[in-house]
């Protein structure tokens, strides 16, 4: 809450909305989309299909009707993620973390998630 603009957009592993909804209650930042966030809006057809992109951005692919496949998210390059130019921070579990992001320097750490900021991801 104190590190980041009050404005911040965050990524999280879109289906660990569980483990990121106390995060958006206490740090009062926004979160770009999460799996629960498109259940939720299903009924709102003037936002559901941007929920929908978001997720695609993030690598999410959908094998069949209400089933999401999210490992694509721990596959998407530093690269992609710098081109969500509307997103500020990108959160991992670190054991699952891209060896893509290996030389890339962490915005925040510690023993189970690592943070990079996404304007610092490019090339």
């Amino acid at each position: 809450k104190g590190s980041t603009h009050q404005g911040s957009l965050f990524v999280v592993p879109p289906d660990e909305w569980d483990k990121f909804g106390a995060f958006r209650l206490v740090a009062e930042r926004s979160l770009y989309v999460t799996i629960m966030d498109v259940n939720q809006l299903a009924f709102d057809a003037t936002v559901y299909h941007e929920a929908h992109e978001r997720l695609k951005n993030l690598g999410v692919q959908y094998p069949s009707r209400h089933q999401y496949d999210t490992r694509g998210y721990y596959a998407t390059l530093p690269t992609e993620f710098s081109r969500l130019q509307e997103v500020d921070f990108v959160v991992f579990e670190k054991s699952k973390l891209n060896p893509a992001f290996g030389l890339k320097i962490p915005a925040y750490s510690d023993e189970l998630y690592v943070v990079f900021n996404t304007h610092e991801l490019g090339d």
